[in-house]
């Protein structure tokens, strides 16, 4: 069993069920050790942000969410820092940045999975992360479903993500981005890397991330 997964079964996540430690685990041990600022954003019930503490033991650890009852859930241990507001409101996200500053090895999108709450923080936090960092969106799949997205799939950033991947540019699909966050992603990004729990296929219902690294 891969490390990441040993520890993510000690804390309340779903991490695990969704395969995400392993493949999580694949692309950031090497890196481990040298991870100084790691933030998570969406809360719940806090046990990612207990698993990143343990992993990245030399990295403090920045959780956010904007629901009150899931910001309490915070574990109060030392490297956890707490920021109260809500990522799809680019003037919390600016706060943030007053507070906690930039240089970030890793940003991981873990919140309410709506599609235009995931493009806004990805355009307004990938420039928080450092060179050679990564900026994660999870459960990217949830763009397919009409309950997060457009009937007819439009915004889906899942498809914005791929087609990034593959020419460089977002495309239409990145709509609720502005024209600056987009030339920013497109300028300053080096790979995405997928994973889905049906190999190469990305279904509506099935867990799926997108890990994108920063030139």
């Amino acid at each position: 069993m891969d490390e990441l997964t040993e520890i993510a079964r000690k804390y309340p996540t779903d991490k695990v069920d969704n395969g995400y430690t392993p493949f999580y685990d694949s692309v950031f041990s090497p890196h481990r050790s040298e991870f100084e600022k790691v933030c998570e954003i969406g809360v719940k019930y806090g046990g990612s942000i207990s698993m990143w503490s343990d992993y990245f033991y030399n990295s403090t650890v920045y959780a956010i969410d904007a629901i009150e009852e899931w910001y309490n859930h915070i574990p109060k241990i030392d490297r956890v820092v707490g920021f109260f507001g809500n990522t799809r409101i680019r003037d919390d996200i600016k706060k943030f940045q007053q507070t906690c500053g930039s240089d970030f090895d890793m940003i991981l999108d873990d919140g309410c999975h709506q599609t235009s709450a995931q493009q806004i923080a990805f355009g307004s936090f990938f420039p928080l992360v450092k060179s050679g960092g990564y900026y994660v969106i999870e459960d990217v799949s949830c763009c397919l479903d009409p309950h997060y997205g457009e009937e007819d799939r439009s915004d889906a950033v899942l498809i914005a993500l791929i087609e990034l991947s593959q020419t460089g540019k977002l495309g239409s699909c990145s709509s609720h981005m502005e024209n600056h966050e987009r030339e920013y992603i497109e300028s300053n990004f080096d790979d995405i890397i997928f994973y889905s729990q049906c190999g190469d296929n990305f279904q509506r219902g099935v867990a799926a991330t997108a890990v994108i690294r920063k030139k």
